[in-house]
């Protein structure tokens, strides 16, 4: 796990790193402290979009599942950079598509993560 990256580069609190991902190009989500994803980015949800094309807009459901959940809840860093594994199931829960990109991830003060995650640098890899 990378711990590079920029600790105020996406705000210094919980409303302006939401605000952030908000603008951004880049998709992004919110996780709680618990790891249930509360909120995500229109370019997320654009990204999930355009992977469905069964065209299911009105039902969007995240899971964030952490391979090493103690290690992230024992960071002491505000900021670190990972790898995500993204997967899409069709309706009757079977996988339909997958992508690993590197992700920014801030921690929040209330508890929880935001989540950015580098789609072009996905796409640069695989050149």
């Amino acid at each position: 796990m990378d711990t590079w990256v920029d600790e105020d580069g996406l705000g210094r609190t919980d409303e302006e790193r939401r605000t952030a991902l908000r603008r951004d190009t880049c998709p992004g989500f919110v996780s709680d402290g618990l790891g249930r994803v509360t909120w995500t980015n229109e370019a997320y949800r654009r990204m999930v979009d355009q992977g469905d094309p069964e065209g299911n807009k009105d039902h969007l459901a995240v899971w964030l599942v952490m391979k090493e959940e103690t290690t992230v809840t024992r960071l002491t860093y505000s900021a670190f950079t990972c790898r995500v594994r993204l997967v899409q199931y069709d309706t009757r829960g079977k996988e339909r598509s997958s992508l690993t990109l590197p992700c920014d991830v801030w921690r929040m003060d209330g508890g929880g993560f935001a989540w950015r995650l580098d789609v072009n640098a996905a796409l640069c890899l695989g050149r």
